[in-house]
């Protein structure tokens, strides 16, 4: 696909799925099992445990269940997902 496609692609699956994929990025399977258990091992912990990693002043680190509402229009609650944040 051509660039612009490509984008068209990712916007619709993220309005219309709420999430993406991305396969051949390079990095080897063994590190994506590695990274996906240190992931599950992180969420599994009590909330105050994963609250000290949150960063809001930098928006880095840990996200709670209903802090963010991505789209107030149609939300009366915050969104029912955590996550967690990093970038330089």
């Amino acid at each position: 696909l051509e660039e612009a496609a490509q984008a068209a692609e990712l916007g619709k699956a993220c309005r219309e799925v709420g999430f993406f994929f991305v396969r051949e990025h390079g990095m080897r399977p063994e590190l994506m099992t590695q990274v996906f258990e240190q992931m599950q091992k992180f969420f599994a912990l009590p909330a105050d445990r994963k609250a000290k990693v949150s960063d809001p002043v930098l928006n880095r680190g840990y996200t709670g269940l209903a802090e963010e509402t991505l789209d107030p229009q149609h939300q009366i609650r915050g969104d029912t997902k955590e996550g967690f944040y990093i970038g330089r």
